[in-house]
């Protein structure tokens, strides 16, 4: 199968999620044109918003290598995540010349590089490969938390260290953030403290109907943010998300069905439905600033669904916003790399969508936001 895309897309779980929107009760439509959008809206107060030290200022001066698309390293520098094709569907030829492909663009990097500025940018260009591979334990590009970066209080310090990300440990967190004497831009970076917190899913250990589980997973997720969760000593909290949908005759595929698992915890969940295209980047990043951070920053926790090329939709959890896109948990996959199919760990942990994606590939979609 032949894929063309104008700008490189992310890896992404087939699924079958209805087009249509759902006539699920709770619904906002919020288009980036309306009267409520941004434009008519308080200038953003983005302050806050945490500037996540990237590379993609240095793409511009990354020329594609062939056929007008940037190359695999390229695309990862700036922060993209390419097309991935499942490996089964690729013939083991094919998957040696990926292997090699990703051998030359290094190399091709590495060359431009130095014809560009000499030994002293061939340094940086090994600075910045490394830094693609670096990971944390949990899975996640190397990168610096909200409790590295915002003047937090010794208190939120506390509770946050002593949360290890389960749900259990999440809703204590939060209990005991709800009970401090806080403002609303400590209180803001104490929830996104807590949502960074949240274990990583990965959709692909679940047998048979792991490649599409990626909506029920991005929502076991967001629930756990929220201190929700569920006995997991044999079956995981996702796959008991899915067996309940079923056992209602819902279809986990439905946005609009799938909050049902969600409101028989105690938990209310509206959708946003985006209607018509952001502008670009900018307008991406102000839409998100207007309907969604003013929720996160009050402990909600939110899902996205993405378009994405030979499949209907792809789900996310959304684990806030920052200067450079939004930052979330693909529980197929990140940097390029599919999740495997036989650990709860994978890639997909905390990746950055630039805002240009963003506006590429949420438009005409939606946001579904939790709150407790």
């Amino acid at each position: 199968m032949s894929i063309a895309v104008s700008r490189p897309a992310a890896a992404v779980s087939p699924t079958t999620s209805a087009a249509a929107p759902s006539t699920a009760s709770n619904v906002a439509v919020v288009s980036p044109f309306s009267p409520a959008s941004p434009a008519s809206a308080a200038p953003l107060n983005t302050s806050a918003w945490r500037a996540t030290p990237t590379v993609t200022g240095f793409a511009p001066a990354l020329a594609p290598v062939t056929g007008g698309q940037p190359n695999g390293l390229v695309a990862r520098l700036s922060g993209f995540k390419g097309i991935d094709v499942p490996t089964s569907a690729k013939p083991a030829a094919a998957t040696a010349v990926d292997a090699t492909q990703q051998a030359r663009d290094a190399g091709d990097l590495v060359k431009r590089l130095l014809t560009f500025g000499g030994m002293a940018s061939c340094a940086v260009a090994m600075l910045f490969m490394s830094s693609c591979t670096t990971m944390t334990p949990g899975g996640a590009p190397g990168r610096a938390s909200i409790t590295q970066t915002s003047p937090l209080s010794t208190p939120v310090r506390q509770a946050l260290a002593a949360c290890d990300g389960s749900a259990a440990s999440i809703a204590r967190c939060r209990t005991a953030v709800a009970g401090m004497n806080l403002s609303a831009g400590e209180k803001a970076a104490a929830y996104r403290g807590i949502t960074e917190k949240v274990q990583y899913r990965n959709q692909r250990n679940t047998p048979e109907i792991g490649d599409s589980m990626c909506n029920v997973t991005s929502l076991a997720m967001g629930l756990n943010g929220l201190g929700v969760g569920a006995d997991e000593s044999h079956v995981e909290f996702e796959k008991r998300l899915s067996d309940e949908l079923s056992g209602k005759g819902l279809r986990r595929t439905d946005e609009g069905e799938r909050l049902a698992v969600a409101r028989s915890r105690g938990v209310d969940a509206s959708t946003i439905y985006v209607r018509g295209a952001f502008h670009d980047g900018a307008g991406a990043k102000a839409w998100y600033g207007h309907n969604v951070q003013p929720k996160l920053d009050k402990g909600a926790q939110a899902i996205m669904s993405i378009t994405v090329a030979g499949a209907s939709g792809h789900v996310l959890h959304i684990v806030g916003c920052d200067n450079n896109g939004l930052v979330v948990n693909d529980p197929y996959s990140g940097n390029g790399r599919k999740n495997d199919t036989t650990t709860q760990s994978g890639y997909g942990r905390h990746v950055t969508l630039s805002w240009d994606f963003v506006a590429d590939h949420n438009a005409s979609k939606y946001v579904q936001v939790l709150t407790r």
